[in-house]
């Protein structure tokens, strides 16, 4: 079986892309010449396949010859595949496409396209792949420090296609299939925003999305340069607060002012003022401080009965205020039950910023690191935790199964 571009005229043989078999190529007597290129020589006899003075460059056979770029077919029932070869051979985009000059050249025996993906097969047949595409990957997007950043990539082609993620240039995610279309970032930090892409590689060739900028805001932080103030009946107050990022907004009965310090003249009542940050895509930052009555301990140095100060991420329930990570805390108000996992403020506890140190102990006794995983309450619309974190108590109703749950973490009965 040949491919029709091959030639043999007398002593001369010229063969590309074509399909030598069972003796047919050492049939050419010894002291032809010629050059075989891009071809594969099957079934001819091991010894002197075929004449030596014929040089056989990048081509593939099961005898031993001598060349350039030579290796075996590793073809898988040939005969009963029409010589064509199989998805595991070796001969796929190993041939030279500098040798296909010729508008003949450029369809296979099966007319199938003969360059594919910028590379040729051997032999008389091109493996017919689909070439790797993107249908979908991401584009340029601002996020908040701390936020979790889920990226997305599809690509088509043959086979299964094998997904790197980059960031300025440097891999930083691999997976095939599923698992490598999603890159997940959890609690993104400043440092890892930059320009980034993915590369998808399928049987055939690959192909890479274009650049896309992920860039991270610092999320602001509220420091308080004041406590609880008491005052007499129509005096005045100042309150002011320290932002790390953005603007500071004050908040009181639904109306925000967006000044560092609040002036309050002619108090004649208790009021509530409350402080947040803004700044870029980040939400409302800001603090509050609560008083919780112990009713009892699984593990710490409180007693029930204990009335304990904790400082919370976020306050409570404020129209046109939404912090994130605090959907659990949000939930708060008087009179609800919960379990509460706190930090003990100690000496060490601080923030500092421009100069300035705040001991948190001096605002509270404890705290919460977030305001979703530290905190199970039970509410009139059931109990609010966050179910993502604890996968294996994801459908508890009550605390009495959250506190099996933290027995059985810490190891109690």
């Amino acid at each position: 079986m040949k491919k029709t571009l091959t030639v043999a005229i007398g002593l001369l043989l010229f063969s590309t892309n074509a399909l030598w078999c069972q003796d047919t190529i050492s049939a050419v007597r010894l002291g032809s010449q010629g050059r075989v290129i891009n071809s594969i020589i099957f079934e001819n006899p091991r010894q002197n396949p075929v004449p030596l003075s014929i040089p056989i460059e990048h081509s593939a056979s099961d005898s031993v010859i001598f060349g350039i770029g030579n290796i075996s077919p590793l073809m898988s029932s040939p005969f009963i595949g029409g010589f064509r070869i199989s998805q595991s051979s070796l001969v796929h985009n190993a041939g030279r496409t500098a040798e296909l000059n010729r508008a003949v050249d450029t369809l296979d025996l099966d007319h199938n396209p003969r360059i594919s993906c910028d590379s040729v097969d051997m032999g008389a047949f091109e493996f017919n792949v689909k070439p790797t595409k993107f249908l979908e990957f991401p584009i340029d997007q601002r996020v908040c420090e701390g936020n979790r950043v889920i990226l997305r990539a599809r690509a088509e082609g043959s086979g299964a296609i094998t997904y790197v993620w980059q960031r300025n240039g440097v891999p930083v995610h691999q997976g095939t299939g599923p698992a490598g279309e999603t890159f997940v970032i959890d609690n993104i930090a400043v440092a890892q925003g930059g320009t980034y892409r993915v590369i998808a590689f399928g049987i055939c060739c690959r192909d890479t999305s274009a650049n896309f900028n992920i860039t991270v805001d610092p999320r602001p932080q509220v420091i308080p340069t004041f406590t609880d103030t008491v005052i007499q009946s129509g005096q005045g107050v100042t309150l002011g607060v320290l932002a790390s990022q953005g603007t500071v907004f004050w908040f009181h009965e639904d109306h925000e002012t967006p000044v560092p310090s609040m002036q309050i003249n002619n108090v004649t009542n208790t009021v509530e003022y409350i402080a947040v940050a803004r700044s870029g895509v980040c939400p409302d930052s800001a603090v509050a401080v609560v008083k919780i009555e112990v009713a009892d301990v699984i593990r710490g140095n409180t007693k029930p009965g204990d009335v304990v100060s904790v400082l919370l991420p976020a306050p409570i329930r404020i129209k046109g205020l939404w912090v994130s990570d605090t959907e659990v805390i949000s939930h708060m108000k008087l009179g609800l039950r919960g379990f509460f996992m706190p930090l003990v403020y100690d000496e060490t506890s601080v923030i500092e910023m421009n100069g300035a140190t705040l001991f948190l102990s001096e605002i509270a006794e404890y705290g919460l690191s977030d305001g979703e995983r530290y905190v199970f309450l039970e509410t009139s619309n059931g109990l609010e935790f966050a179910r993502w974190a604890y996968e294996s108590i994801a459908d508890a109703t009550t605390l009495d199964e959250v506190r099996q749950y933290i027995n059985a973490m810490i190891g109690q009965k």
